[in-house]
């Protein structure tokens, strides 16, 4: 940095802006100029090819020349009009970024976060708190397992007596006679639909 600063602070956006507007034109006439250039051009040619006169086309020639030289150096001058343009959008897009940055910052939150030391104390401390939180949970879910695991069933009132086993043996007996009885290779379906045939 120089004694007088950096001289790019000091740059206003507008006028960015205006020198681009600037360049812009700059470059139409210059388009301009050679689309005129190429009409005459294309004028001459026609002429010099009617023409029969040997020094008029030499004269058209040479006058065709002259604007084909001028075009080029036009070109030229277009591509650094552009190239110049360019880099007033870059210079431009980094003011808007440089704006963005600040009035982004002056927000009450986000000064904060310029706080890296205090942010970091914050985050340990909840941390902290969602252990010690998880550790209590943990620790309640340890009792209801050491309850479950320690309760046992009534087997008076749970259990199997001798009259339900009675009559659980009665049930499974039952089934498997019906098994026994329903595998003839035929479905219950099949059973269903000759004896609704025999009626």
């Amino acid at each position: 940095m120089g004694l007088f600063g950096n001289k790019f602070k000091k740059i206003k956006r507008s006028d960015v802006v205006d020198a681009i507007v600037e360049l812009e034109k700059t470059q139409q006439n210059e388009l301009a100029a050679i689309e005129e250039r190429e009409k005459e051009i294309e004028k001459l040619m026609l002429q010099g090819r009617k023409s029969k006169d040997r020094n008029l086309q030499l004269a058209l020639a040479k006058r065709i020349n002259m604007l084909k030289a001028e075009n080029a150096n036009a070109a030229k001058r277009i591509q650094y009009l552009n190239a110049n343009t360019q880099a007033l959008n870059q210079l431009k897009t980094s003011l808007d970024e440089q704006e963005f940055i600040i009035n982004n910052s002056k927000m009450p939150l986000n000064k904060l976060l310029r706080e890296p030391a205090q942010l970091k104390k914050f985050l340990n401390s909840v941390n902290l708190k969602k252990q010690r939180s998880e550790s209590a949970l943990g620790d309640v879910l340890d009792v209801f397992t050491e309850a479950e695991e320690g309760y046992n069933e009534d087997a008076r009132i749970y259990g199997v007596n001798t009259e339900d086993d009675a009559l659980l043996s009665m049930f499974e007996q039952q089934n498997e006679t019906d098994d026994v009885f329903n595998f003839d290779g035929e479905s219950d379906e099949t059973n269903k639909k000759s004896e609704s045939e025999e009626i």
